[in-house]
């Protein structure tokens, strides 16, 4: 199991223990290899005195060449043995080849043991040492000490040592694990309380609790009461601002609603008037109720998109009838400012658009442009289909829109607070909902030029 998965109530007591264990068998293994290694060299003083005595009793049989002398010196110095072994006893000429010899061991000397002077053969534990024998110092004297016991006595100490670093570690781990619990139960209670918070649940610590806590543990829990009660302060004030928000939705929905939907109603009392005074004639008449009808299809259609939140699958296209209801619709108001409408129309009979969301479109920027232009101006507007998209121009001659509504007409930024042109947040969102986009001019010398292209849906 991977340490990062276990609790922190036990990770941090058995990271703790694992420190101590390394630490302990690290420093223990660094101090037993410093004192091997000063065990062998006093092995090896050992081995290079033990040659220098016998090679002392053998010089003189040495000198002669009476080997067999010195053999059975050798076989003497093995009847003695108490300290370490020998087990092998060697006089051997400058080319190796062995002059006398009393070999207890199937082991063969080093090939290097002249050169070396001390080798190890840890698979037969034996220790080769050798020297020159006085006083020509042509041959050597060789001695095979057994270390097996030395071995010995240095793994069973090795294995000692670990034995006592993993009870050490085990018992300073369950010291650190206890006191580490002790430690950390107030930081565990504020861990949970936390944990709780995050589902919504934001308890206080208790005051007793914070009165019985220690020195260091007290701040500690007084800061997480203080944090305590922000969040449930935050949590008040985000519930009223969300109430607010939606009556201020509500508010701006309706207000929405009723500058929508005043448009059309102007036009219908137009055309009720126009029934009224010239009702007998035949063919007014006619052009009064369709123009009644498609106003309220039109006001139906703003109804039911705006309570909705989008474009109605099932509309009826825009057609050319739809830019004559513009005109008429404009008509009150250019009349009242005294406006000439320079209108310039390049569409075929119907087009694959939904009516409703475009009439509002073009109804509420030719309403802007009207009330932007001075009175006895002139407001241009001007459609045609290019590159499977309808393109609208409308031109007023007014002293140009001001960069706060032009950012607001290209969808860079919301309406401001208390802006009463409604009209421009339904452009934007008509706009979007039509996947269309508009593009804003200013003239040198004054006058507002606003383009719109709408796609065309695919048939």
């Amino acid at each position: 199991m991977m340490l990062g998965a276990l609790p922190l109530a036990l990770r941090l007591p058995l990271l703790a223990a694992i420190i101590v264990f390394a630490a302990a068998t690290g420093t223990t293994h660094l101090a037993l290899h410093f004192k091997d290694r000063a065990a062998d060299r006093q092995t090896e003083r050992l081995a290079q005195v033990y040659l220098d005595g016998l090679a002392a009793a053998i010089a003189d049989d040495a000198t002669i060449g009476d080997w067999a002398a010195v053999e059975r010196r050798f076989a003497a110095a093995f009847g003695v043995q108490e300290g370490v072994a020998e087990v092998a006893l060697l006089a051997l000429d400058r080319n190796g080849t062995r002059l006398a010899t009393i070999n207890r061991s199937s082991a063969p000397p080093p090939r290097d043991l002249v050169q070396s002077r001390v080798v190890y053969d840890e698979d037969a534990r034996l220790l080769w040492a050798s020297r020159a024998l006085p006083p020509s110092g042509e041959n050597a004297l060789v001695v095979a000490l057994d270390i097996g016991s030395l071995r010995d006595a240095q793994r069973n100490l090795l294995l000692a040592v670990i034995a006592l670093d993993f009870a050490i570690a085990l018992i300073c781990g369950v010291g650190a694990y206890l006191l580490l619990r002790r430690i950390n139960r107030a930081a565990d209670g504020v861990l949970a309380l936390l944990q709780s918070a995050g589902t919504g649940a934001v308890r206080r610590v208790p005051a007793a609790s914070v009165a019985q806590a220690d020195a260091r543990t007290a701040p500690l829990l007084a800061a997480y009461n203080r944090m305590a009660d922000a969040l449930t302060e935050r949590e008040k004030l985000r519930a009223d601002i969300a109430e607010r928000g939606q009556t201020a939705a509500l508010g701006r929905l309706a207000a929405t609603m009723a500058h929508e939907v005043r448009n059309p109603l102007g036009g219908l009392a137009t055309a009720v008037a126009t029934l009224r005074k010239f009702g007998d004639d035949p063919k007014v008449r006619a052009d009064s109720l369709e123009f009644v009808a498609r106003g309220i299809e039109t006001i139906d259609a703003i109804v039911s998109r705006i309570m909705n939140f989008h474009r109605p699958e099932d509309e009826r296209r825009l057609t050319r009838a739809d830019f004559d209801d513009l005109r008429l619709l404009l008509a009150p108001a250019l009349r009242n400012r005294g406006l000439r409408l320079d209108w310039r129309l390049e569409i075929p009979d119907a087009l694959a658009l939904g009516a409703s969301g475009v009439r509002q479109v073009l109804l509420n920027l030719l309403l802007n442009a009207c009330a932007a232009s001075p009175d006895g101006g002139v407001v241009v507007f001007a459609a045609h289909v290019a590159g499977g998209k309808l393109h609208c121009t409308i031109a007023d001659q007014g002293p140009g829109m001001d960069d706060t509504r032009i950012e607001q007409l290209l969808g860079r930024s919301a309406s401001p607070p208390g802006a009463p042109r409604l009209g421009l947040d339904a452009v934007v969102s008509l706009l979007g909902d039509l996947e269309g986009a508009a593009r804003v001019e200013r003239g040198t010398t004054g006058g507002t030029t606003v383009a719109i292209a709408i796609p065309l849906r695919e048939t």
